[in-house]
């Protein structure tokens, strides 16, 4: 069952002997509070950076303007990408996963960056249908950039590996994204470290857990199941 931003406080005050598991009702209280939250944060972005999982990935859509080349996703795209999202990729073929959803679906080529920019820059023809575009990184996201802008309005679908932003104290009953386990055992080794064990684990301890349990995590997402039905064609000899 996935936490919130006040249980996982209380999950890493627990392990630190600072809360009873229910001790906190609220956040950002006291000092305490604050320093174990800022570990839950940094915890939370390791386990996101470590883990390319589905449970990350969201489709965003977006409108196109007539005659407009790039748009950025952070306030274009539903949801909003936040400044750590990165573009999926198929598995298979390593394609992006960005289609155009207006009337016949397809799914479009990816180019580059300096070649997108090339053709905005030397070519001011517009197209009906663009098939191609480039995917970047900006400071508050991602980028969708055209070389040939679209004449009108089309709808588009991107699948992005979307991060959740930073827990703040308006986020006492937000949900975290991923598995909680990771994120409390690497908080608790990250606190651990900077205040010193005193009576507690030796933050090596934690940081062991912690890697076990990022490893059951990515490995029972990463494997596979075949839950195709076959037919059994062994012949049994019945004994009776």
């Amino acid at each position: 069952m996935a936490k919130t931003f006040l249980q996982l406080t209380n999950e890493v005050g627990k392990n630190l002997r600072r809360s009873t598991g229910s001790t906190w009702t609220a956040v950002d209280t006291n000092a305490d509070q604050i320093f174990i939250q800022q570990a839950i944060n940094e915890a939370k972005r390791m386990v996101e950076d470590n883990w390319e999982s589905d449970a990350l990935t969201v489709s965003m859509t977006f409108s196109s303007v007539a005659s407009q080349h790039s748009y950025e996703l952070a306030t274009a795209g539903t949801p909003n990408a936040t400044d750590r999202a990165a573009p999926v990729r198929s598995k298979r073929d390593y394609r992006l996963q960005l289609y155009d959803v207006t009337d016949n679906e397809y799914q479009f080529n990816e180019c580059s960056r300096e070649y997108a920019q090339k053709i905005e820059t030397l070519d001011t023809n517009t197209v009906a249908k663009p098939t191609q575009a480039a995917v970047y990184p900006s400071k508050t996201g991602l980028v969708v950039h055209f070389p040939w802008a679209p004449t009108g309005v089309r709808n588009y679908k991107i699948y992005v590996k979307n991060p959740q932003d930073d827990f703040g104290s308006s986020d006492a009953s937000t949900e975290l994204t991923v598995p909680w386990r990771p994120v409390v055992l690497a908080a608790t080794a990250l606190a651990a470290e900077e205040r010193g064990e005193e009576l507690g684990l030796d933050a090596t301890r934690w940081w062991d857990q912690y890697q076990d349990a990022l490893g059951s995590m990515v490995a029972r997402e990463s494997f596979e199941h075949d839950l195709t039905l076959v037919a059994e064609t062994t012949d049994y000899i019945n004994p009776f």
